[in-house]
């Protein structure tokens, strides 16, 4: 119940045996799963009731496996809005998103980077074009994750009505992933019911 967005994680088993599925979150609640080829497990967060999941709390989530295995993610909220995207097999030391958005005719979006290697990093966003100067967080440890919001976002205080641009992401001491989250979610427009909720995978070069 992230600002009113939940989500279900669906693992499917492509290996040929029985897979020991872990996935471990960013509280450190750790669960384990036995999936059958070609079977899946989804999984909805707000069911994991065991995890202690807080309301208005951003979680990741990591997934390893001895078998092979393919990772989606649903999320949705109260207004039939849904998307998807995908779990990352691995990641990289700088991410594009080639579209961000502050009050876009109406659309916003956030960066969500989750720490994928084994040190603490910290992560920087550098917009294209609109900003005073980039953003960065300090320190985000191993596993963790951290929200670029765009209209909260400093470095686009000034930034024009109806901005737009792209942006890159960079970590300085591990690897990252990102994800990228456009939604209408400020005003009237934000308890519509429509499908407009739109996400995507961010892209290493």
């Amino acid at each position: 119940n992230y600002y009113g967005y939940n989500t279900a994680l669906v693992i499917q088993n492509i290996g040929s045996a029985n897979a020991a599925v872990t996935v471990t979150y960013t509280n450190g609640y750790t669960k384990n799963y036995t999936i059958a080829p070609g079977a899946a497990e989804s999984i909805y967060t707000p069911g994991e009731t065991a995890a202690g999941f807080q309301k208005d709390v951003l979680y990741g989530a990591t997934v390893t496996s001895d078998q092979e295995v393919v990772v989606l993610v649903n999320e949705s909220n109260n207004f039939n809005r849904a998307a998807s995207w995908n779990g990352f097999a691995g990641g990289s030391m700088e991410v594009r998103a080639p579209i961000v958005m502050k009050r876009y005719y109406q659309y916003n979006s956030s960066v969500t980077c989750q720490n994928v290697g084994t040190v603490p990093t910290d992560m920087t966003i550098t917009y294209a074009t609109g900003a005073s100067g980039p953003t960065t967080y300090t320190n985000i440890a191993p596993g963790a994750v951290q929200l670029f919001y765009q209209p909260t976002d400093p470095a686009l205080a000034a930034a024009p009505p109806n901005y737009i641009s792209s942006a890159t992401i960079t970590s300085s001491a591990a690897d990252i992933v990102c994800v990228v989250n456009q939604d209408i979610n400020e005003g009237a427009g934000a308890t519509v019911i429509q499908d407009q909720l739109y996400a995507y995978n961010g892209i290493a070069p």
